[in-house]
């Protein structure tokens, strides 16, 4: 890396790819209007909170034909219960209690009391009667949900359901990622819907009633949203890896580290996590959303840190590390139930956001530079911080719950992986010119030396041509290989009479969940190999592995009568093979297997890797054979039978169902030293 460095002062100058004064401007006007964005957030919510402190007469919500859904916060009242130990009777009783909330839309902030919501909702005759009640936050512990009224003006208090985050997945009236229940009214009456809401985290409430037809499109919606945001994550998060292993280079962990708590930050969030990944999880549905965003904040510290660590300081750079540092510190303390989430949010206020702060000259110095990178930091920060700053205000109960600023977060921290990402791959391009220069400048001292070797490289590649050859002559059969190497092609071929052995290792997946990856590896490459040997000498042509299942056949690429004897040879050998290795190794492996005989279509198949592969019914009966097989035995079809029951002993099996063939004949081979068919 000395040398490197070195030698990059001799790289000649390229042109900027973006230019430093527009690069500037252009930051300065995103930046513009996502303050203004930003405040306009901020004066709708203060605007909602003080509407809904006013002191007018509760709305009333009409649930009629013409609406599908309906918000219920602007008719929503509060009541507190600090010790929770109102009923819903006394609730119910006195409506006098209730006040508008004194909160932005539908957040209520970090609140430790109980709250009672009251909704007073109107149906009227011809209206629609079934709905379901949606609470779309997923992070809430516990909701219950009463209503009272009707058309008979009753007191009656009925109690709907229980939902929240507390309570079982399997036990919720819909098994959704929001806590959502139906609810039937009764057309021609008023009804009072009341919520004792309980959670130790923030209180968002984006409450709705919807026609199930509604619910499931929002809800479906919703999730191809998620689904898009989580897989281009995952996708990132792959790439990313993907780059450290091939490059080396420190940034790529640290950018991986960020999309991991991006990712699992939005996959909690919005419910998905709970939904899919860890159901009924206590402790992750208690520590994810925490753990998550501070790993997020240490991963952007740590890439920072990393990325412009030429333009800072040696003290800067350290002062980074540490908040990195103090940022793992209270995950830690987190997940040991040592420090609660408003302990996590007030850490991501005060100093969630610095590490970005102090790259700020470093992104200053490089788009001075000319250098693009500077501009994408700036960019990234921009985004990141207003959508933070949103995400900080929802929770907190000083934004509005809505759409936007409920997504927010997940859209800040998408754009920053893709700048990122972006970023990185600058810094990748860098070093290859980098590379590229020095590349030159040991050509040009060494000219006569490279020319030299240039020789011997010429005879390397031959020898290399000729292995790679004979490589594709092992992999593939010889008549196709030399068809391929003379025509470039290989015309696919139909063959009325051939032999498919499958061959399946019995309770494998089992076995290997309790033995290290690298052992499973060697064991399945071991019994392979052996298999290899059997199906050569044999004269079998293998096809291919697939997991622990082993095809090969018989009068194939090569026309052979005895197709079908070749492959049950084969697999008594395997069989045999196999017990004799049972008595030497650790692990005792059982093969099941199973022959078909009839036509087959055989072909090349790719262009960057060829594959050699047959096609036809007959593997698709193979393979349930060797599905309806037992371990160590061989199990044969009607068609082979035919074949081979002159010299190997049968055993007649019954009609067996097969999916897509109904009912067929199969027999075991039953002793490969017997000449007699036995007796059906």
């Amino acid at each position: 890396m000395r040398v490197l460095r070195c030698s990059a002062r001799n790289v000649e100058p390229r042109a900027p790819l973006l230019d430093a004064d527009i690069a500037v401007r252009l930051c300065t006007i995103l930046f513009s209007v996502a303050l203004m964005f930003a405040s306009a957030i901020t004066v709708a919510a203060t605007a909602v909170a003080a509407d809904g402190a006013a002191p007018v007469a509760p709305k009333k919500i009409a649930l009629d034909t013409r609406t599908s859904r309906v918000a219920l916060w602007p008719a929503v009242t509060l009541r507190t219960d600090e010790h929770g130990t109102l009923t819903a009777a006394e609730v119910f009783a006195d409506a006098t209690r209730f006040n508008p909330p004194q909160s932005a839309y539908a957040a209520l902030g970090f609140r430790r009391e109980v709250l009672w919501l009251r909704v007073p909702v109107d149906v009227p005759a011809a209206a629609n009667g079934n709905w379901v009640l949606d609470i779309d936050y997923s992070l809430l512990n516990r909701i219950d949900v009463y209503i009272s009224g009707g058309p008979a003006a009753t007191h009656a208090i009925t109690h709907i359901a229980t939902l929240g985050n507390n309570v079982p997945v399997a036990t919720r009236p819909i098994g959704s990622r929001s806590h959502a229940t139906p609810i039937t009214f009764i057309p021609g009456g008023e009804y009072v819907l009341m919520l004792r809401v309980q959670s130790l985290g923030s209180k968002i409430l984006p409450i709705s009633l919807s026609t199930p037809a509604e619910f499931h499109r929002v809800e479906m919606n919703e999730q191809l949203l998620q689904g898009l945001f989580t897989g281009l994550g995952i996708f990132l998060l792959l790439f990313s890896l993907l780059q450290w292993l091939s490059l080396r280079e420190s940034q790529y962990p640290k950018y991986a580290l960020l999309i991991v708590g991006s990712v699992m930050f939005s996959v909690h969030f919005f419910g998905i996590g709970e939904m899919y990944l860890w159901t009924d999880n206590a402790w992750v549905e208690r520590h994810m959303a925490g753990i998550s965003a501070l790993i997020a904040a240490c991963g952007t510290a740590l890439f920072i840190e990393d990325t412009l660590r030429a333009e800072m300081s040696l003290r800067m750079r350290r002062a980074i590390k540490i908040l990195a540092a103090l940022l793992a510190l209270p995950a830690l303390l987190h997940a040991l139930d040592l420090l609660d989430i408003r302990g996590v949010s007030v850490v991501m206020v005060t100093i969630g956001l610095l590490p970005s702060v102090f790259g700020v000259p470093g992104a200053l110095t490089r788009m001075r530079r000319g250098d693009s990178v500077g501009a994408y930091f700036l960019l990234a920060w921009v985004g990141y911080f207003i959508a933070s700053a949103i995400m900080i205000g929802v929770v907190t109960g000083r934004v509005g719950a809505n759409f936007w600023s409920m997504h927010s977060f997940q859209f800040g921290a998408t754009l920053d992986m893709l700048i990122f990402m972006r970023i990185a791959a600058l810094r990748s391009a860098r070093l290859r010119r980098m590379l590229e220069a020095e590349r030159r400048q040991l050509i040009e001292g060494q000219k006569a030396e490279l020319e030299k070797q240039v020789g011997e490289r010429t005879q390397e590649l031959a020898l290399e041509r000729e292995k790679s050859e004979s490589l594709v002559r092992n992999m593939l059969p010889a008549a196709i290989a030399d068809a391929l190497k003379r025509d470039g092609k290989s015309e696919p071929k139909r063959h009325d009479n051939a032999s498919i052995l499958i061959t399946d290792i019995v309770d494998f997946t089992k076995i290997v969940a309790d033995i290290p990856p690298s052992l499973a590896v060697n064991e399945l490459n071991e019994i392979f190999i052996g298999f290899d040997a059997i199906v050569a000498r044999n004269g079998l042509e293998k096809i291919n592995t697939v997991g622990d299942a082993y095809l090969a056949a018989a009068g194939v690429p090569e026309v052979c009568d005895d197709h079908a004897l070749r492959c049950v040879r084969a697999a008594t050998e395997m069989i045999a093979w196999l017990s004799a290795r049972n008595h030497r190794a650790g692990i005792a492996w059982h093969i099941r297997a199973g022959i078909h005989s009839g036509p087959v279509v055989s072909g090349v198949v790719g262009s960057a890797r060829f594959a050699f592969g047959v096609w036809g019914d007959t593997v698709n009966v193979a393979s349930r054979l060797e599905s309806a097989s037992e371990p160590d035995r061989i199990n044969i079809s009607a068609a082979t039978h035919a074949l081979v029951n002159a010299q190997f002993a049968c055993e007649y099996r019954g009609k067996h169902v097969v999916k897509g063939k109904g009912e067929i004949d199969m027999y075991f081979i039953v002793d490969v030293t017997e000449k007699a068919v036995a007796t059906q």
